[in-house]
């Protein structure tokens, strides 16, 4: 009897350990450790908030109708910053759902916004300035 209580018991513990553990944004993963995210997140969960916050609102994608010859160079290709460990990036991963800021290696202006073409696509991808992501990052806490 006590060995089925005794198994009971560490059963429950494992589910309840288990059940605590945090799901991460995969794109998250791509960057950092499953380790670090968690020792974040127990240590200081608002710089975890604002890693979150930043992977999914420091850009936004635009439709255009075709960006005109003369203006090619004030957007490059975001393809040209791919991080060094992620040089195979294709346009598919440059969806609106699936886009990872990590992946890049791009400057971040203080007050001026980025924009970036994506390959051929209709479409350029805006990078915040950093005052505009703390500034939205304030209100979103505010708003929590």
């Amino acid at each position: 009897m006590k060995l089925i209580l005794f198994t009971f018991n560490i059963l429950f513990t494992l589910t309840l350990s288990s059940q605590n553990k945090i799901q991460f944004d995969q794109r998250l993963l791509q960057k950092y450790t499953v380790d670090y995210l968690e020792r974040i997140y127990e240590e200081n969960k608002n710089q975890f908030d604002f890693i979150e916050f930043f992977l999914n609102n420091s850009y936004y994608f635009q439709n255009i109708k075709q960006i005109p010859d003369q203006k090619q160079k004030y957007y490059p290709n975001i393809l040209e910053y791919s991080n060094q460990n992620f040089q195979n990036i294709e346009i598919d991963d440059l969806s609106e759902n699936s886009f990872n800021i990590f992946l890049f290696n791009i400057p971040f202006h203080q007050k001026e916004k980025i924009t970036f073409s994506i390959g051929d696509l209709n479409k350029v991808i805006i990078i915040r300035s950093k005052n505009e992501i703390h500034e939205l990052f304030k209100r979103h806490q505010l708003n929590k």
